[in-house]
């Protein structure tokens, strides 16, 4: 951070920046960002599926398959540089667009039409929410607007999130 963003960090009489102070000075810079944060998150987008139950060794294991974790985690990366390193407080709001790819009966239509197919909006938006898990709490969310369509014809399939502050 360089004093030409408003941040300036002190130094104890022999010059050094300490740890304290960097983790101060990084904590106040990120919490008081005011956000909203825009991630855009490419690839079609994956519902949160269904976990799965398995025996070992007598006990009862609970597993999230596979697909859907590692879709979290391409959100966790996708998010990083984007959103605070602390963890946002507060109530938060998120607003969702998940574009699919266009099925092939509309390739030559150049309406834009809501997405009616397969995959449920609240399964996206949960795998959004568990993705994003590293900067807030989904408790904390208060308000989520989602909407889901087709990909226009240049358009790719993708996920474009804001979270702001409610």
């Amino acid at each position: 951070m360089s004093a030409a963003q408003g941040y300036k960090l002190t130094t104890l009489g022999s010059g050094r920046v300490t740890a304290e102070t960097v983790r101060a000075k990084r904590k106040q810079s990120f919490t008081d960002a005011p956000g909203p944060w825009t991630i855009t998150i490419d690839g079609p987008p994956v519902g949160k599926g269904r976990p799965r139950a398995s025996s070992l060794g007598g006990k009862i294991v609970m597993r999230t398959p596979t697909a859907t974790r590692n879709h979290e985690r391409w959100v966790a990366l996708c998010a990083r540089p984007f959103l605070p390193r602390d963890k946002i407080g507060g109530p938060i709001g998120v607003d969702c667009e998940f574009v699919t790819e266009r099925p092939k009966r509309l390739k030559d239509s150049k309406r834009d039409e809501p997405d009616v197919g397969a995959g449920d909006v609240d399964n996206y938006v949960k795998a959004i929410l568990d993705g994003l898990s590293a900067h807030f709490d989904d408790h904390l969310v208060t308000e989520i607007h989602a909407k889901k369509r087709y990909a226009n014809p240049q358009e790719k399939p993708h996920a474009r999130v804001c979270v702001r502050r409610a």
